[in-house]
């Protein structure tokens, strides 16, 4: 301890404040928040071409692994798996074409709004709308 009656090895906030602060870039996949719950820290995240790449891609694999279950004609079945993969393959590309991306997902959700009996396609649909950015539909 020190005579001012405090502890030398615990930062002191004002004094830590007064420093000057150094700007830290991560870069790489994340899907959250780097440094939740943390007062002391501005945190900004930017993403490529406006798309959550990864969470589109892992809707789109839950749409094509519960097609059957829908409810929907063989031909609307066909077409919603299709596009899904379609929606993927453009997701895995090394730049995927954002517009393609939301033309293809907003067909999607075209389709799974002919679904009845099942809660799922409504939480696809909600999720998969706000991952892509466009307007909630009726």
């Amino acid at each position: 301890m020190t005579t001012s009656g405090r502890d030398p090895l615990v930062t002191d906030h004002d004094q830590w404040l007064a420093r000057t602060h150094h700007q830290v870039t991560v870069q790489g996949n994340n899907s959250g928040n780097i440094a939740s719950g943390n007062r002391d820290v501005t945190q900004m995240a930017a993403t490529q071409n406006q798309l959550a790449a990864i969470d589109i891609a892992e809707i789109m694999k839950a749409v094509v692994e519960t097609a059957g279950s829908l409810g929907l004609t063989e031909r609307d079945r066909d077409e919603l798996v299709r596009t899904a993969e379609s929606a993927q393959y453009e997701l895995e590309a090394a730049d995927p074409d954002a517009e393609q991306v939301k033309t293809l997902g907003s067909k999607v959700i075209r389709l799974l709004g002919r679904t009845a009996g099942t809660v799922l396609p409504v939480v696809l649909t909600k999720y998969l709308e706000l991952k892509l950015g466009v307007e909630p539909g009726p």
